[in-house]
């Protein structure tokens, strides 16, 4: 009895820290490449182009590396603990894009939104994928597009 409250301990610990550093990783990195490598605001209207490109693909980077480091620290179901991160994203953006009204349009805030959340789902994707081949079970895609075809393979 206690044996099984002890993991389930440790597992909610390993879960609650996953989604902090993993959400941590993100900003930090965002940080990084939005304040140090872009030189600060970057601005659909204000930003050339090469600064909208360089940091249309380094912040989901960011993103990727919060979501492998919250797989790799929960350890189990990366995909759901990815979800909590994700929310915050969707939060925030929401939140900043209702109280400062800034001159970028909402397709913009929107899509950089997205590219954080499809980049912390890759990471958790990328961690999965390699954690199944280190354990000898690799099947790298999703479960339920694998469970589909393995039944359908089953019909024939």
């Amino acid at each position: 009895m206690h044996r099984k409250i002890g993991n389930f301990a440790i597992q909610l610990m390993r879960s609650l820290m996953g989604v902090v550093a993993g959400y941590a990783m993100m900003v930090f990195g965002t940080t990084i490449v939005q304040n140090d490598l872009l030189g600060g605001h970057v601005s659909y209207t204000h930003s050339p182009t090469s600064i909208l490109l360089v940091g249309a693909v380094l912040t989901p980077l960011a993103a990727l590396m919060g979501g492998f480091i919250t797989g790799a620290i929960a350890g189990r179901a990366p995909f759901a603990h990815v979800v909590p991160m994700c929310t915050a994203i969707a939060l925030e953006t929401a939140y900043f894009t209702y109280v400062h009204r800034g001159s970028d349009p909402l397709w913009f805030r929107a899509s950089a939104a997205l590219a954080l959340i499809l980049g912390a789902f890759v990471g958790a994707w990328l961690w999965r994928a390699i954690a199944e081949m280190r354990a000898g079970t690799a099947y790298i895609g999703f479960d339920a597009f694998g469970s589909m075809l393995r039944k359908f393979q089953k019909r024939r």
